[in-house]
């Protein structure tokens, strides 16, 4: 009764996105569209629901639609941020992984702010936060940005990403990763916050990147092509029709205004989720019907100090690079 109750609340065709691809003419293409889903039923069955779709210009190419799930907010509740979760693996490993949500990117499709900010964050080569922390034998990899999942980038929020693999010796150092990572984010803030701005041939470069990997993508079955597009489609993408095949995948503009809103209000300690994944914590099996462990990470407002429980120095102060 309830996969009935579910099924007949959401399987309808306002609800859908279809994309077919066929060595067919256009006709033919119709012609099995029409026989294969014209019982698809055009509205739901069931009562009104806050997930429902809210549709404008309906069945034109300017159609825009809303999700209720926009209505929604951020996943994380407040309880659960600024805390660190020490987490046992199955098999040998060593991780820190630093959440922040943010608020939904769908609109900014054309300038990709979180793109951006991870392209900073992530950078591997010297003078990057990964290079001062391999120089410290603490990291040996990382990675940044906002996932293409649905639960990372959707309608209500985005979860931006940033991922270290870990030595054993970072394991018992993550405070003072954390206070990198921090650091790190002051400096593009104190960047942000100049007349000039952040440098311009950072967008330059990026922008050049994801070009040359579009140009060049490997070609995709049919299946994937299909798959990927009816994705695009989803409301949370915001694309309109024109740029569904590259949409998501190059940079349009520039929008420093983006980059500095997330930064200042939104990867900052309170906002945090921390997950310290090792082996050395034990084995899985080892806490079989234990929840697993969490603390709180204070933070400190314009000014740095030492947070004993933490074990690290966390601040978001706008930083000038080191000289």
């Amino acid at each position: 009764a309830q996969l009935r109750k579910f099924y007949n609340q959401y399987y309808y065709a306002a609800n859908m996105r279809l994309v077919v691809i066929g060595a067919y003419t256009l006709d033919e293409l119709q012609e099995q569209v029409v026989r294969c889903f014209s019982d698809v039923p055009a509205h739901p069955r069931g009562e009104p629901s806050l997930l429902d779709m809210t549709r404008t210009n309906a069945n034109t190419w300017e159609e825009t639609c809303r999700s209720g799930i926009k209505d929604y907010g951020m996943p994380f509740a407040p309880a659960s941020l600024a805390r660190i979760y020490r987490v046992v693996p199955v098999r040998e490993r060593h991780s820190l992984n630093i959440t922040w949500q943010v608020p939904p990117q769908g609109s900014n499709w054309r300038s990709k702010p979180c793109d951006y900010i991870a392209h900073l964050i992530g950078h591997e080569a010297a003078g990057s936060l990964l290079s001062a922390l391999k120089a410290k034998s603490l990291v040996t990899a990382c990675y940044a940005g906002v996932g293409s999942g649905g639960y990372e980038n959707a309608s209500s929020h985005a979860l931006f990403n940033l991922t270290f693999t870990l030595s054993e010796e970072g394991v018992s150092h993550w405070g003072e990763i954390v206070t990198e990572i921090y650091n790190y984010i002051g400096m593009i803030r104190y960047y942000c916050a100049t007349q000039d701005g952040l440098p311009s041939w950072i967008y330059e470069e990026l922008r050049a990147i994801q070009d040359v990997a579009y140009k060049f993508e490997d070609e995709m079955t049919p299946e994937e092509l299909v798959e990927n597009i009816v994705e695009d489609m989803a409301p949370a993408f915001s694309l309109p029709p024109e740029r569904l095949l590259d949409g998501n995948s190059l940079l349009f503009e520039y929008d420093g205004d983006a980059i500095k809103d997330i930064v200042d209000n939104f990867l900052v300690p309170r906002n945090a989720r921390l997950d310290l994944m090792s082996s050395t914590f034990g084995r899985d099996a080892d806490y079989d019907g234990l929840d697993e462990t969490n603390e709180p990470v204070n933070e400190t407002v314009n000014k740095i100090d030492e947070e004993e429980d933490s074990g690290g120095t966390f601040s978001i102060e706008s930083l000038p690079p080191p000289q």
